[in-house]
């Protein structure tokens, strides 16, 4: 640190003499300018003044300045110091002419513009003997300092020239002013070629415009945005090629201004290794992601290992870890097959202890699924291509067959001769067993183990081809499920699945091995009976179907009853598309249902238009709905005891577009099935509620507005929020709204309705049982259910005088209901002597033809006046 302090010290000071020495000559130099212009005919003498002594003092200061701040090259002192010999000779012989002169002219004592102009010659002379007394003293005192500091350059200029990097110094304009000679190397350029240069000389772009972004960042603002960091750049040599190097910059200041100092060091290898490492983790890593392609390889690899393990080392090292360690059973064997190797992959899969496995053959796991060609092919495959790779069955220790992906290698010697055979291969019993299983899944019913819609179509087709080829015909059934709905609702989902496998079952035991029984969905199966000579052939099976779905199926102790109901359509007598068939089966099906359900149909052409009526009628359903072309009557209760209307039924009508009326037994039922009863049914309650509250609010009578709940709405979870909803923004007091439900309802899930029908009821709405008498007409769980009326069925009272039976019933229905204090209403009254009767047993409310048919919104207000003024 001392040595580096000293060697700035005797540089300043050096540049300081130089400075005076310069300043001085340009003195003399500017007193030379003035004589000779002043004078026409100027002393001869005065030519000293240019040269030598102008030449000798300004090569002098050039030296002077190379050593103090050097170039390329470094400049010997004594070189320096001869020049300055030279200067002091001539300045001092100059230095004597004009003394003589100067002397001869006083003699004269001319006062004149010459003696004048001598004088300053004089003057000038003074002046050389100053710089004869600096450049002397120069001379004397600094021989020393220039020795130690052209020491100290050539010391650092060798440093610089040995260091393995390139070192390069440009100024703040990016111009270069010394390069070193590993610089020189690694560019291929010469240092006159380089120095005076700018340093984007050096760069590619897009390296060569940020270099100068940032120096001019730096010239604007002073911001160093690359000083004291390590960055990675890339280079452009002499002849054009590019190389990717480390740069490190660092600035320092002089008298002459900023300069940088940058370190190059070149990566190009670094960056090679570092490439081929990437590449090398690239193919591990495509290795692990592509099994088949990572055993090829590991044995390729494992082959070259042993080809190569005369010459490296290393390598049998590395082989024997691949060996002993990769997940991959691994076998080695001789050129006639007597095993010479196993890993330990091998043992752990095959059961053989490596002990007892050496020296035999690979036929030990032979397991005897695969004949004599089987091997012969391998065997060619092997010989001829050198290699074999496929799935294959052996057998462990133990006897058990399993089966593995298996690649043999024939392993050359360098004569070309088979030197041994390896086989590398993994047990895939899992991958089968998983493959098994989603074959299971996806073509097979997962809780029957039926064949499932997938493998149903697939079989179907095939059977068809068949059908085709042979002139048969092919019978396909759908088969519904009766009151299946009703098992799954009371006795839990538990149970259906039970009887889905029972039904199964079943089925299976109806048909033939040839034939095929599929699941679906839901309680949706279909039989394909195949090699049929005619559509008679499927009739048994159809009744025999019926019956034995008819016996009590057994789940939880609990008996269940269903029954089936069969449609039937024949290939290729009804069709010979998948769909036509599948679609008429269905449509058979649907009519079997309508017929009566626990029986079966054969496609008829009639069916196909019923159905393609059926489904123009849902669609005019859907669009009306939209099309708010549903209407209510009110079909008015009389009271008994009172004469007067205490209720009025809403009931619902479809009046289409061009005025003609759809009656409600075509649609209702349709809406049921097709769940659009659910929207029409909060539409029916929005109608009824708004009427009502119209009603009153014009004067009317109050009156109790009876809205029926289809069995979807009941379900609901939301029902008590929707009809909470329609009272509240039609503003009606839930007194003057009765929901009726039927027995059915209650007995699909009996906990659950009760829990309905208390929220309904805590509101203030009353709830009616409909159709009372046709269903369970259970008194265990009447008694339960928060109820507060009972409708007796018209089927009841439409007979009621000429029938004793109905008669009784209704004599029952309405004593019971009396004991359990719940209001009775007999709707279907349509005579006086039906009336009469009901009047007798005290029977509280009629509903009827008798009083009034369903009436429109005006019509039952006038009626409702027109009865209350009677």
């Amino acid at each position: 640190m001392a040595s580096r302090q000293r060697s700035k010290t005797d540089r300043d000071q050096l540049l300081e003499q130089l400075g005076s020495v310069r300043r001085t000559m340009e003195s003399i130099a500017r007193s030379r300018w003035v004589l000779v212009n002043s004078s026409p005919n100027p002393p001869p003498d005065f030519a000293c003044l240019a040269d030598p002594i102008s030449t000798a003092v300004s090569d002098f200061l050039l030296l002077g300045q190379s050593i103090v701040a050097p170039g390329e090259t470094a400049i010997d002192p004594n070189k320096f110091f001869a020049h300055g010999t030279q200067a002091i000779t001539a300045v001092r012989a100059c230095s004597s002419t004009l003394t003589t002169m100067l002397m001869h002219s006083l003699e004269q004592r001319h006062l004149s513009a010459l003696f004048q102009r001598r004088v300053l010659v004089v003057g000038s002379g003074l002046s050389f003997a100053l710089v004869i007394f600096f450049v002397a003293s120069f001379y004397r005192n600094n021989r020393g300092t220039f020795a130690r500091l052209h020491n100290s350059l050539n010391q650092n200029q060798a440093i610089l020239n040995s260091t393995v990097d390139g070192i390069i110094t440009i100024d703040a304009y990016g111009i270069i002013r010394s390069v070193n000679a590993s610089l020189e190397k690694m560019f291929g350029f010469a240092s006159d070629e380089l120095i005076d240069q700018n340093v984007s000389l050096l760069m590619p772009s897009p390296f060569r415009e940020a270099h100068d972004d940032y120096l001019r960042d730096f010239r604007q603002t002073g911001t160093k945005k690359i000083i004291g960091t390590i960055r990675e750049v890339v280079c452009v040599c002499k002849d054009g090629r590019l190389f990717p190097a480390e740069l490190s910059v660092g600035v320092f200041r002089s008298q002459e201004g900023v300069f940088f100092t940058g370190i190059l060091h070149d990566i190009t290898e670094r960056k090679q290794t570092k490439d081929a490492l990437q590449d090398a983790y690239g193919e591990l890593e495509q290795r692990i992601q592509e099994r088949t392609q990572e055993l090829e390889t590991s044995n390729q690899r494992l082959k070259q290992e042993i080809d190569e393990r005369n010459r490296a080392e290393e390598g049998l090292k590395l082989a024997a870890k691949v060996f002993e360690n990769a997940s991959e059973a691994i076998v080695i064997t001789d050129p006639q097959g007597t095993i010479i190797d196993v890993n330990q992959a091998y043992t752990s899969i095959t059961g053989f202890d490596k002990a007892e496995i050496l020296g035999r053959n690979p036929r030990i796991g032979k397991s005897g699924r695969h004949d004599a060609d089987f091997y012969v092919r391998m065997w060619h495959d092997i010989i001829h291509r050198g290699k074999w790779s496929g799935e294959i069955w052996d057998r462990r220790k133990n006897g058990e067959p399993y089966p593995k992906w298996l690649t043999i290698n024939a392993v050359q010697a360098h004569d070309g001769e088979v030197a041994n055979f390896v086989g590398i291969f993994t047990d895939i019993s899992h991958m089968k067993a998983t493959e098994e299983r989603l074959q299971q899944l996806a073509f097979f019913d997962a809780l029957t183990g039926l064949p499932n819609r997938m493998l149903f179509r697939d079989r179907l087709l095939h059977e068809f081809a068949a059908a085709r080829r042979f002139d048969q015909s092919v019978a396909v059934f759908f088969i519904d499920l009766d009151r299946f709905k009703n098992v799954n609702d009371t006795l839990g989902h538990a149970a259906g699945d039970m009887l889905l496998v029972e039904v199964a079952r079943r089925l299976t035991q109806c048909v033939r091995a040839s034939d095929t029984v599929a699941r679906l969905g839901g309680d949706e199966f279909t039989v394909i009976l195949t090699g049929l000579k005619s559509s008679g052939e499927a009739e048994p099976i159809a009744r025999k179907i019926i019956t034995v779905l008819q016996d009590p199926v057994v789940l939880n102790e609990h008996k269940a009853h269903i029954g089936a109901s069969v449609g039937i359509s024949i290939f290729p007598t009804d069709g010979d598309t998948f769909d036509t068939i599948t679609k008429y089966a269905d449509v058979a099906m649907y009519h079997a249902k309508e017929s009566g359900r626990g029986n079966f149909k054969f496609f008829e052409e009639q069916m196909n238009a019923h159905s393609v009526k059926r489904a123009a009628l849902e669609h005019d359903l859907r669009l009306a709905l939209d099309a708010d072309e549903f209407i209510l009557h009110y079909q008015p209760k009389m009271s008994i005891a009172t004469g007067k209307i205490v209720g009025m039924e809403s009931l619902v009508r479809w009046r289409r577009s061009d005025g003609s009326m759809v009656s409600p037994a075509e649609f209702i039922p349709l809406a049921e099935e097709s769940g659009l009863i659910v929207p029409m049914g909060e539409k029916i309650l929005q109608m009824a509620c708004h009427f009502n509250k119209k009603r009153q609010d014009s004067g009317g009578v109050p009156l109790r507005v009876a809205v029926n709940l289809s069995a979807r709405q009941f379900q609901q979870k939301n029902l008590l929020e929707m009809v909470k909803k329609q009272l509240l923004e039609n503003d009606l007091d839930p007194q003057w709204l009765e929901l009726e439900v039927t027995e059915s309802m209650m007995m699909q899930d009996e906990k659950q309705a009760v829990a309905t029908l208390k929220q309904l009821r805590d509101i203030g709405i009353s709830v009616s049982m409909d159709d009372f008498g046709t269903g369970y007409s259970s008194l265990s769980y009447l008694k339960r259910l928060p109820i507060q009326a009972l409708k007796i069925d018209q089927s009841f009272v439409r007979e009621l005088t000429e029938n004793s039976d109905d008669a009784a019933i209704v004599l029952a229905i309405v004593s019971m209901a009396k004991s359990l204090k719940l209001h009775v209403v007999a709707e279907g009254v349509e005579t006086k002597e039906q009336a009469e009767f009901l009047e007798r047993i005290e029977c509280d409310e009629l509903q009827g033809y008798y009083f009034s048919r369903p009436l429109a919104e005006e019509a039952f207000i006038q009626f409702v006046s027109t009865h209350t003024t009677q």
